[in-house]
């Protein structure tokens, strides 16, 4: 199932998408440029990281579609690096905001904002002008990002089957703590 839907698949998308990068910047960069393949590559999984949030197919399609244009018109610009993170950030930011449609906007606004302004500061913080250096600013900023469903944001569906051993964990944990017999388990 296509999906970043809870804490656990958040840190396997951050690991994956850091450790992509390299090879993508390898097999691109002789043909569209260094900067420009790392740019490619971080719409791309912004992108996918939004997506995923969205459980059915036809609002990821809708997404993707979103995206490919932001990205597209952002590539249109002459901008650099960190103006381009920084507006594929905002992207993740907005899209999440839009696909959750939370109950309590100003939570929903203020979580989105300290989200991001820490991925960001981790991303700077480990970011070094090497294809090492773009990598670990990737794995930082998604890593952030990963505290989403940890503070509340969208969890995986219960009838999912497909949930990852962390997020089961989590929903026995919570049942147990709520009821009313300690012995109870489930």
């Amino acid at each position: 199932m296509f999906g970043v839907y809870g804490f656990g698949r958040a840190l396997v998308f951050a690991a994956v998408a850091a450790l992509g990068l390299p090879a993508a910047v390898t097999f691109l960069g002789p043909w569209i440029g260094e900067v420009t393949s790392v740019h490619v590559y971080v719409a791309a999984f912004a992108v996918a990281f939004v997506a995923g949030l969205v459980p059915d197919p036809p609002g990821r399609r809708a997404w993707v579609w979103v995206g490919a244009a932001v990205a597209t018109a952002l590539a249109l610009l002459p901008i650099g690096t960190p103006t381009f993170a920084l507006s594929m950030a905002g992207f993740i930011a907005l899209g999440r905001l839009l696909a959750r449609r939370p109950h309590s906007w100003p939570r929903a606004i203020g979580l989105e904002i300290a989200l991001g302004l820490a991925g960001l500061a981790l991303a700077s913080f480990l970011f070094a002008h090497t294809l090492l250096g773009y990598a670990l600013a990737i794995w930082g900023y998604f890593l952030v990002q990963s505290a989403y469903f940890v503070c509340g944001g969208r969890r995986a569906d219960p009838s999912d089957p497909e949930i990852d051993p962390f997020e089961r964990a989590e929903r026995r944990l919570a049942r147990w703590l709520e009821s009313e017999d300690p012995t109870l388990r489930t």
